[in-house]
């Protein structure tokens, strides 16, 4: 039987990605994956780099992110996009919650 289309509230797959930073898998499939992560204020996702492209949207909180040695100053409706082996850090000033969409899907998190 194939994988229900819908995730409900609450039946998100959680990974803890580094401490005070909870993802939350609401979707994978074969071309993209997409997350809700949030952050608790002071918390870091390290510099790192992945193969997969990054795309995302701060929906509440402040944070910073610096994508390829420029620092971003992110608010509420700030978006991004992260190409394909680009080093990026994110740090959360206060705490914040992100949607983001990985492609091709993030392997490492199945």
């Amino acid at each position: 039987m194939a994988k229900s289309p819908i995730t409900r509230k609450g039946d998100a797959r959680k990974l803890d990605r580094a401490p005070g930073v909870v993802v939350n898998i609401m979707t994978d499939g074969d071309q993209i994956t997409l997350c809700d992560v949030r952050l608790e204020a002071g918390s870091v996702v390290a510099m790192h780099t992945h193969g997969n492209e990054q795309s995302g949207t701060l929906i509440s909180g402040h944070m910073e992110f610096e994508i390829d040695g420029v620092t971003h100053d992110l608010h509420p409706g700030d978006a991004w996009m992260i190409p394909s082996g680009v080093p990026h850090e994110a740090r959360a000033i206060d705490e914040s919650v992100v949607i983001e969409a990985f492609s091709p899907p993030r392997e490492d998190w199945r």
